[in-house]
């Protein structure tokens, strides 16, 4: 593995609204809050209300002439709605009044549950939102066969001390850890239930957990979407995309299609709708195509979710001993090795203006050129660079340090061509050059790009790439903040001969050989990243170097 992503930068050179939206959980689940025996129970008790929401209750062994009602602690916050029963289920629906913390309390049977509705009126979430409230529900799962092969899969949290994924993740384990994405390990009490035909299993683990996901009521076609996973091992990856076909039948399953970028790891992992609601979990890729993958249903999940019970849990030894002898493959690739989501760059934003992608392409494309670098052996290169004064060019040390240099040709994209002063001022271990070129009366005009030093986007934050991928030059693409700080493993970073303190951010925006020494662009048009490499082994997961490491090649 690592030397396929060493080929892969080497390669660089060389070219309406009904469902509840997010439910962060509060500590144990109603029942066990009452006593071991209580009748009414619920999923979550802590709900965040984004527009109408549902929630479903259960009575165990419900009469007939047992009723729910819902009080709410201010009924000029909220509109509540009782649903009809079906056998021991019933739902109720919140519609907020207004944007507001409150709480209602819900009773039958001689019992009650006390919820707390976090309400807002904005209906869509930003993608920065869904990062944030997903971030704290994902978790993933790490498993070893019998052989001590390792697999990394994904997963999420539904409800209090409740882990759901996909059971192929899990299936040849005799040993599995569950891990949420800042590090804290929740030890595995038993298996809830399994279901072979539905690829779903729910673990009881311990109940520590800061948030769970609720399930959306319907999926559309064409509509936007997020998902959090491991792909290729690469922990808290965040992709978006549209679902492409809302419902399709395979191998006598039921799901549905999305564009998002996924890939090996990613398995098991949340699929939301811009309101935060589950549409599904991931399951299936098509390797041979592009963004070609497919969820399962939430409809299905709900299904499984609601038919568990006490007699489909068993012991997390038993659930081993089915696994005993069985193998595989491992996609534990070990290429990044430290991450962050700590992020907060609101001050920056004041007094900034922040544009659509029409203007930052117009701001930036004046700024690009093309460099083109023959050496004393013969061999060539190619990458991309950016002014970002009137005589010094950035662009990525791997572009023009391969040697001698005898031919160095730098063009922008009106065609106008620059000559270099000297050899690049560089650091390697940073993978950083700088090129400053003779300026004269007749040197072109040209743009500047200005640097955002110390910005760090926030993850599900848009973010913008220039390069020319393949030799197109000019070209501009849009995606999303990954992660927004992480660095290589040692033994990545120590293949490719650079700093394991080279910090870089992760992003979705398409790019191919030829895009390396390009610009990373925020959404107020200014640089915070050189475009540097791509990991090859899943979709849209590419690396730019923070911005602030060009002061490495002065």
């Amino acid at each position: 593995m690592k030397k396929l992503f060493r080929n892969i930068m080497a390669l660089l050179v060389c070219a309406v609204l009904i469902a509840t939206v997010f439910t962060p959980a509060a500590g144990a689940s109603a029942a066990e809050t009452a006593s071991a025996e209580a009748r009414l129970s619920t999923r979550n008790t802590k709900i965040w209300v984004n527009g109408k929401t549902t929630v479903s209750f259960t009575l165990t062994d419900r009469t007939a002439d047992e009723t729910l009602t819902v009080t709410p602690e201010d009924s000029s916050l909220v509109k509540t709605k009782v649903g009809k029963w079906k056998g021991d289920r019933v739902n109720v629906a919140f519609t907020p009044k207004k944007t507001a913390t409150t709480t209602v309390m819900v009773s039958c049977g001689g019992e009650s549950i006390k919820l707390t509705l976090v309400m807002r009126k904005q209906k869509a979430m930003t993608s920065e939102e869904i990062y944030a409230y997903l971030y704290d529900a994902s978790v993933e799962i790490k498993t070893w066969d019998s052989e001590g092969n390792v697999y990394i899969g994904s997963g999420f949290f539904v409800g209090a001390g409740q882990v759901i994924t996909a059971l192929h993740v899990v299936s040849s384990a005799s040993k599995i850890t569950i891990t949420d994405y800042s590090g804290t390990q929740y030890d595995i009490r038993s298996v809830a239930a399994s279901s072979e035909k539905k690829d779903l299993i729910l673990f009881n683990v311990e109940d520590k957990n800061k948030s769970a996901v609720t399930l959306a009521s319907d999926i559309a076609g064409g509509e936007k979407m997020y998902a959090f996973g491991s792909p290729a091992g690469v922990t808290a990856t965040f992709s978006t995309g549209v679902v492409s076909n809302p419902y399709l039948k395979m191998d006598g399953g039921v799901f549905f299609q999305s564009t998002m970028p996924a890939g090996i790891g990613s398995g098991g992992g949340p699929m939301v709708n811009q309101y935060g609601q589950l549409i599904g979990i991931m399951s299936l890729t098509v390797s041979a195509a592009q963004n070609l993958n497919f969820g399962i249903r939430f409809n299905v999940v709900k299904s499984f979710l609601d038919g568990i019970t006490g007699s489909s849990e068993i012991s997390l030894e038993d659930f081993y001993k089915g696994n005993a002898g069985k193998v595989k493959e491992t996609n534990d690739y070990n290429i990044i090795g430290k991450t962050s989501n700590s992020v907060d760059n609101s001050a920056y934003g004041v007094g900034q203006k922040e544009l659509d992608s029409t203007g930052i392409y117009n701001i930036a494309r004046d700024a690009m050129v093309d460099i083109v670098v023959v050496y004393e052996d013969g061999n060539g290169s190619s990458g991309s660079g950016f002014f970002i004064d009137r005589e010094t060019i950035v662009t990525c040390a791997h572009v023009v340090s391969h040697g001698k240099i005898v031919y160095l040709k730098v063009t922008d994209y009106n065609g106008n061509e620059y000559e270099v002063m000297s050899s690049p001022r560089m650091d390697t271990k940073y993978d950083v050059a700088l090129l400053t070129i003779e300026t004269t009366s007749k040197t072109a005009s040209h743009g500047e790009l200005g640097l955002a030093t110390g910005y760090i986007p926030l993850g599900g934050e848009t973010v913008y790439a220039f390069g020319s991928p393949a030799g197109y030059s000019a070209t501009f693409s849009e995606g999303i903040t990954i992660m927004p700080t992480a660095s290589l493993s040692d033994a990545e970073a120590g293949g490719l001969g650079i700093s394991w303190n080279l910090k870089f951010i992760v992003f979705s925006a398409p790019i191919y050989s030829g895009s390396s020494g390009g610009v990373l662009l925020n959404k107020y048009g200014q640089a915070i990243g050189i475009v540097s490499g791509m990991i090859n082994v899943t979709e849209n997961l590419n690396l730019a170097i923070q911005i602030e490491q060009i002061k490495k090649a002065n």
